[in-house]
């Protein structure tokens, strides 16, 4: 499976999926707690926001703009790696409380901007 799907998968699981605890293997194996959304807000999640943002025509990717976005957001994780939202975040992912320094999001960026070189 891609990236793509894999990310897809996850963010399905983790919306519709009941407010139990599950494991997420495509990531490692962490576990995530769901948010059992009902299906109109999955709706709107998936779709109809999406829509109202972009709109229906496909765009292409501007790539460069992306991976200045990633060198952005990994210079603010470096100076200041401490996120109130993983308060919050703990709760449904256990990753983030094991990560309080956010290395899994300062590594992951980091792989994107060495494979552009």
């Amino acid at each position: 499976k891609n990236f793509n799907g894999e990310i897809f998968d996850l963010v399905y699981s983790a919306l519709t999926h009941d407010h139990s605890v599950f494991n997420m293997p495509c990531y490692g194996g962490h576990e995530i707690r769901g948010l059992d959304l009902p299906e109109e807000v999955l709706e709107k999640i998936c779709y109809k926001n999406y829509i109202a943002f972009a709109g229906e025509k496909i765009a292409p990717v501007d790539k460069q703009g992306f991976y200045e976005c990633c060198k952005i957001v990994l210079n603010e994780l470096k100076e200041n790696p401490y996120d109130e939202m993983y308060e919050y975040g703990k709760q449904f992912i256990k990753m983030l409380a094991d990560d309080p320094e956010q290395r899994t999001a300062i590594d992951f960026l980091e792989k994107v901007l060495e494979d552009v070189k």
